[in-house]
C-alpha cells in the first residue's frame, strides 16, 4: 500500500510537470506567433517600399500561419494533460479550471549516486514487504520437517453385560514411510521463490536509482548551458537581426534563422526543466522518501523496523 502511495505521488508530480509544460509551450508559442506576425508585418512594409520581393512576403506569411496552427496544437494539449492531471488526484468533477504555476528549477540532491541506493535500499517499503515474505518462507519452511509430529490422545470407554471398563492411551506416527517430504520440498522451493524475488527488487530499486540521478545529472547540466550561454546569445542575435532587417540592413533568411534559433532554444529551456522536475520525482520514488527529509531519522527508525536478513 505505502508503495502504491510512492507511485501515486510520482504519476501525480509528473503529470503535473507535464500540464506545467505544456502550459510554458502554449506560452512560448504565442510568443512566436507575435514574433512570426511582427516579421510577417515587416516584410509588407519592405515590400512596398520595393527593398524585398513578393516571394519573401509569402514565406513570411506562411511562417505566421505555421506559428498559429501551433499555437492551436499546444492550447488542445494544455487540456488533455489537465484532464489526466485531474484524474489521478480525484477531482475529474470538479467543474472549474485548474490553474497551473510555473515550472521552477529543482535542487540537486547533496547526496551521491552510491548514497542515495544505501538509502533507497533502507526505505522501499516494497524491498521490506520482500523481506517479510523471505522471514516468513522460512518459517514455514523449518516447521515443515516436523509436520509428520502428530501426538493425539485417546480415552475409550466400553460398556457391556457385567462390565464397563475405561482406557486411555496416545497415538501418534512413526516416520518411517512418510516424513512430509512433498510439504518440505515445497517450502523449500516458496523460500527459494521469496528469495529471489527480494534479491530482484533490489536489483530493480538499484537500477531505478542510478537511471534517474543520472537522468536529472544529465538534464541539470544541459539545462544550466542553456541558461548560462545559449539563450542570452540568442536573446543577443535576434533583437540585433530584427533591427537590422527594420533598418533593411539584413537579409529575411537571417532573421528566420535566428528566429527559428531562438524558439528552438527556449522550447529545449522549458523541456529540460521539466525533465530535472521529472527526473526528481522519479527519483525520490525510488528511493523511497522525500530527498528534504533528513536521511538520520528515516533510516534509523526503519532499521528498527526491518525483518530479519535470511540467505542474503
Amino acid at each position: 500500500m505505502v508503495q502504491n502511495g510512492l507511485n501515486l505521488s510520482r504519476d501525480v508530480r509528473l503529470a503535473y510537470a507535464d500540464w506545467v509544460l505544456a502550459n510554458e509551450q502554449a506560452n512560448l508559442a504565442h510568443e512566436a506567433e507575435e514574433i512570426r506576425d511582427q516579421i510577417s508585418n515587416l516584410t509588407h512594409e519592405r515590400l512596398k517600399e520595393g527593398e524585398i520581393s513578393e516571394l519573401e512576403t509569402i514565406a513570411a506569411k506562411v511562417d505566421a500561419l505555421n506559428a498559429k496552427a501551433n499555437l492551436g496544437v499546444q492550447q488542445a494539449s494544455i487540456y488533455i494533460a489537465e484532464a489526466r492531471l485531474a484524474t489521478l488526484i480525484g477531482l475529474p468533477q470538479l467543474g472549474k479550471a485548474l490553474v497551473p504555476g510555473e515550472l521552477t528549477l529543482p535542487t540537486p540532491p547533496i547526496q551521491t549516486e552510491e548514497e542515495l541506493v544505501e538509502a533507497a535500499l533502507v526505505c522501499r517499503p516494497d524491498l521490506h514487504s520482500a523481506k517479510w515474505a523471505v522471514a516468513a518462507a522460512t518459517e514455514r519452511s523449518r516447521l515443515s520437517r516436523w509436520l509428520w509430529l502428530r501426538l493425539d490422545g485417546v480415552l475409550d470407554v466400553r460398556d457391556g453385560r457385567g462390565y464397563t471398563h475405561t482406557g486411555s492411551g496416545l497415538r501418534f506416527d512413526i516416520p518411517l514411510f512418510n516424513r512430509n517430504q512433498g510439504g518440505i520440498l515445497r517450502a523449500d522451493w516458496e523460500l527459494n521463490a521469496a528469495m529471489h524475488t527480494r534479491d530482484a527488487i533490489a536489483d530493480q530499486i538499484i537500477a531505478d536509482v542510478r537511471t534517474a540521478y543520472r537522468q536529472l545529472d544529465q538534464a541539470y547540466k544541459n539545462l544550466i548551458i542553456l541558461k548560462r550561454d545559449v539563450e542570452p546569445a540568442l536573446i543577443q542575435s535576434l533583437q540585433i537581426a530584427k533591427k537590422g532587417f527594420e533598418d533593411g540592413g539584413s537579409d529575411y533568411l537571417i532573421v528566420l534563422q535566428t528566429t527559428t534559433q531562438y524558439l528552438t532554444a527556449k522550447g529545449q529551456l522549458l523541456a529540460q526543466t521539466a525533465a530535472c522536475n521529472r527526473a526528481i520525482a522519479e527519483l525520490e520514488r525510488s528511493v523511497g522518501r522525500s530527498l528534504n527529509t533528513p536521511a538520520l531519522a528515516v533510516d534509523e527508525v526503519l532499521a528498527a523496523t526491518s525483518p530479519p536478513e535470511v540467505g542474503k
